[in-house]
This record gives C-alpha cells, structure tokens and sequence, in this order.
C-alpha cells in the first residue's frame, strides 16, 4: 500500500470515528408555551420550515440564527422546524399525557440529528419567593418536590428557566448536551407566579396541583450546547493501530 493510501485510511479511522455533533444549538417559535405547576407544552409553530409529521406531531419550535451546530448531513436550515419532546407536555403528570419523550428534539429536515433527554437539574434549594432583591432565585414547592424550574427575580418582571442535559447524535457519533429553555415573564414577580398556581397563601395544596392553572408565557427561547465526548476505546484502538500501520509505512519508504 502506497504511503498516501495509508496516510487517507488512517484519518478515515480517526475523523469519521470520532464524527459528532458539536456547537451550539439554538431554538425559537412563534408559539407559545402553556405552563402549569408540574409541565411545560410548547404548542404548534406555524412558520416553521418543514414538517414534523412524519417524526410523530407539529413543530412545536424553530432553530434560530445563533445556531452554529456541526454535525454529519448539516448544517441546520435557519428556521428549520424542531419537534420538542414529540409535541406532548414535557415533565410530570397532571396533566396525564406529560412526561418525556425521547428523542426530545427531532428536526423536520435533517432526520438523522437528535437530541435524547437523560435527565433536569435541580432547581433552586430556597423555596421562599418572597422579598427577592434583583437576580436572586426561588422554585416552588410542590408538596414535598421542589420543581426543577427556577423563578430569578429582575426588577418587577421574572425570568423563567429550566435546564436539561443529555446525548446527541447524528448517526456516526455522539455528544453530551447540556442547555435548556428561559422566558422572561413581564410585570409578575416571582412569588406573584408562586401565589398565580398556588394561591395567596403561597403553599402548593394537593388540589392546586392536581388542578393547576395554566400560564401562557408569550415568548421561550432554548440554547443547547453539544460538546465532543472522549473517544471510546475501540475509537482509540483503531487510531493507535492506524498510526503504528503509518509508522511501518513511512519506514518501508525511508530513504537511507
């Protein structure tokens, strides 16, 4: 084998291995999002590009121009529709069909990239959303849970966020994520959305969060970020013998 050939079978074990989405990921809609005490529903974004049908539902969001994801088949279309946890309420039941589906993020176009969910960090530790001084934060108890959404005081409006993490792939590799979604809430603060689900007590009853209310929040954005993971070892094997094999190569035709 002649060193070129070597050399162009070498990088193929060692680049497409190693392939995976990497960068950031942005998303939007010109939908709205109905919120209740225990899930999130992201509802139909009608000028999204492309269709979710075939992947299960609408398109709930859209991917924005921030995005700078790299992955095998893209890059993404700007506004290209996504369909966010199969177009159902993501977190826990009521209401009964909320929970999560994977993959969580499917794109119309680009059918071999997604996002699964693995998993939602906590929310904040203070449960007390009264009398926050600016950029401070709260997340309400619900009965016994602490909701993994964090309320942050900012003047006399609210921002809402929620952040998630989990695995990407493009069908050659795969990436960690991490990321999640965020509203601003205007002219409510924190414990007014508090005493909005849970009444001017404060205090989440069985009742309130079997029957909560819904809050339609105008305007979601989600940033996501996809970072490279460690090669797996059978990736790392392969590269090491590809090297040893060019090695052996660049030996064979050394000029003495």
């Amino acid at each position: 084998m002649s060193v070129n050939k070597l050399l162009v079978t070498v990088l193929c074990l060692g680049g497409c291995a190693m392939a995976a989405p990497i960068g950031t990921l942005g998303i939007g809609s010109s939908g709205v999002v109905n919120a209740t005490l225990t899930s999130i529903l992201f509802t139909p974004d009608p000028t999204a590009v492309g269709s979710c049908l075939a992947l299960g539902g609408q398109c709930n969001g859209d991917v924005n121009t921030g995005t700078t994801l790299t992955f095998t088949g893209g890059p993404l279309t700007t506004a290209e529709g996504i369909l966010i946890n199969g177009g159902l309420p993501f977190g826990t039941p009521p209401p009964a069909s909320a929970g999560f589906v994977n993959p969580f993020l499917q794109f119309a176009i680009h059918n071999n990239l997604t996002f699964t969910f693995l998993g939602v960090n906590p929310g904040s530790s203070n449960t007390n959303c009264a009398g926050l001084s600016n950029g401070q934060s709260c997340s309400i108890l619900e009965g016994s849970t602490v909701s993994p959404v964090l309320l942050t005081a900012n003047g006399p409006n609210t921002v809402v966020s929620i952040s998630l993490f989990g695995v990407a792939s493009d069908g050659t590799g795969t990436s960690n994520w991490v990321g999640g979604f965020s509203a601003t809430i205007p002219n409510i603060t924190p414990l007014g959305i508090e005493q909005f689900f849970c009444g001017a007590d404060a205090v989440c009853s069985p009742a309130e969060i079997a029957n909560s209310p819904t809050l339609v929040v105008r305007s979601t954005s989600g940033s996501f970020f996809a970072s490279a993971n460690v090669p797996e070892p059978n990736t790392v094997v392969l590269l090491g013998a590809g090297l040893i094999l060019l090695s052996l190569g660049l030996r064979r035709f050394k000029v003495v």
